[in-house]
């Protein structure tokens, strides 16, 4: 049976192209930190899956000419958080809450096969350097067929 998936497009605009996490504390002061800026998609994972897949993958032809210009800057990349609100119930993004990243890849698609816990995470795809703007596609799947993983572009409520 072929892997269950599920997906979502969004984009980086001007105003949430944040770039990777160099691009925040540590590295870079609160005030002028860009990371967490990025996209946010959501996932629920049910119940432990030995096996899920998350892919981010962009259109080769709208992201050519951005790569011929900066290849190092337009590569792709992702980190996997744990779902977490703070106390003004705003979803978190700190390094300190990392499940999972991928290296970053001046290809098209980038892909992690991880186990992961049942319970809720943040998808944060980002590009290497902030200000790369574009659509991109994230894709979820797993292959044990009694699992649904459910991607949404709003966090979920946690209890």
């Amino acid at each position: 049976m072929p892997p269950i998936q599920q997906r979502t497009g969004s984009e980086w605009t001007p105003d949430s192209a944040g770039g990777c996490h160099i691009y925040y504390p540590p590295y870079e002061p609160q005030k002028t930190a860009t990371w967490g800026r990025n996209p946010q998609l959501f996932l629920k994972v049910p119940q432990r899956t030995k096996n899920a897949k998350i892919t981010l993958a962009r259109c080769e032809k709208s992201w050519r000419q951005k790569i011929v210009k900066d290849p190092v800057g337009c590569m792709l990349g992702f980190y996997l958080l744990k779902l977490v609100y703070d106390q003004h119930k705003q979803v978190v993004i700190s390094r300190d809450i990392l499940v999972y990243e991928t290296t970053f890849s001046a290809s098209h698609e980038i892909a992690l096969n991880v186990p992961l816990d049942a319970g809720f995470y943040t998808i944060l795809p980002c590009t290497y350097d902030p200000g790369k703007c574009g659509e991109f596609v994230v894709y979820v799947s797993t292959e044990d067929e009694e699992l649904t993983m459910e991607l949404s572009s709003r966090p979920f409520a946690i209890e």
